[in-house]
């Protein structure tokens, strides 16, 4: 296990994540969902699965073969994060298809050919920075297309109003 995964507990005090804790930490997840038992979750295969689902862009579809998207990139770092399995990602590759994603907007999007929003922007970011390469990115260009969503009455949109036709 990496030492550089910590749990803040409930009493505010940190520590090194266990693997045999992800267990408990599972199961607490799943405490109260109807039917959803996470006692039985073997880690080891989960991080198998989830590596079976990266694709030869880096991405990681829903599936394994499915296509590469943002939101389940995010969902497959962040869970490799977790398991302490990070040395699973080709991260060079990974950040490289996330990189691609910024637009001329300075937006990103989920997916090739699609239109960027704030909402793929989150999920590509959040996965950079878990993989330590925001500077990857253009993140001034980014913080322009995030304002440019805003709007004074309606708060935060997932366009900027000149990306959206009626």
């Amino acid at each position: 296990m990496k030492g550089d995964i910590r749990v803040i507990k409930r009493s505010g005090n940190s520590e090194p994540l266990d693997i045999n804790k992800l267990h408990v930490m599972v199961e607490a997840a799943c405490d109260g969902l109807a039917g959803v038992d996470g006692r039985g979750i073997d880690v080891r295969k989960a991080v198998e699965y989830i590596v079976g689902c990266q694709n030869f862009d880096g991405g990681y579809g829903a599936t394994p073969g499915n296509e590469s998207h943002a939101g389940q990139v995010f969902t497959c770092v962040a869970a490799l994060q977790l398991a302490g399995a990070l040395d699973k990602v080709d991260a060079d590759l990974l950040c490289w298809w996330l990189a691609e994603r910024q637009t001329a907007s300075g937006g990103l999007n989920g997916r090739p050919e699609k239109l960027q929003d704030v909402c793929y922007s989150w999920w590509c970011l959040s996965s950079l920075s878990i993989l330590k390469r925001l500077h990857w990115i253009d993140q001034d260009r980014l913080v322009e297309f995030i304002l440019d969503c805003q709007d004074e009455i309606d708060g935060q949109q997932y366009h900027a109003r000149e990306n959206l036709s009626f």
